[in-house]
């Protein structure tokens, strides 16, 4: 269960976030592209926090949930969070105020910026939990009766 909500996780960050985004913007208009991009993120990041919740708590359920070793689900749990309740709202702001607006010195694109460091930085604690962490520490066994 957890390696198929890992391979869950990644690939539909991967498909919308890459893919998707890469497809709507070579073939639309910028203004119709990112409307369309704002809905599938926003729906984007409630599943990453569910299928997240999902994974600590049947690590929880399995009393295998320690903060050290799964800090990086942890990590990026706040940043799926911090990039969807604070960096999200905040480009979305930027756009309706114009391409003069800035928030702490910064435009959409400076903020859009942080959102892709995030974005793969959370795509890349993911992956690390998963080839590392999780091969190492649990057996092929650990998925089954869940």
């Amino acid at each position: 269960m957890i390696q198929a909500l890992v391979v869950t996780f990644l690939s539909i960050n991967i498909t919308i976030g890459y893919i998707v985004a890469s497809v709507l913007f070579k073939q639309l208009a910028s203004t119709k592209a990112g409307s369309i991009m704002e809905q599938l993120l926003s729906g984007l990041y409630l599943a990453d926090v569910l299928i997240l919740i999902a994974i600590l708590g049947i690590l929880f359920i399995k009393k295998q949930f320690g903060f050290k070793k799964h800090s990086s689900l942890l990590a990026s749990l706040g940043l799926v969070l911090g990039n969807g309740f604070y960096v999200f709202p905040l480009m979305t702001k930027l756009k309706i105020l114009g391409a003069d607006a800035t928030v702490l010195s910064m435009n959409f694109s400076g903020w859009h910026a942080v959102s892709q460091i995030i974005f793969m930085l959370t795509l890349g604690f993911v992956l690390f939990w998963w080839l590392v962490v999780y091969q190492r520490t649990y057996s092929a066994s650990f998925d089954k009766g869940v």
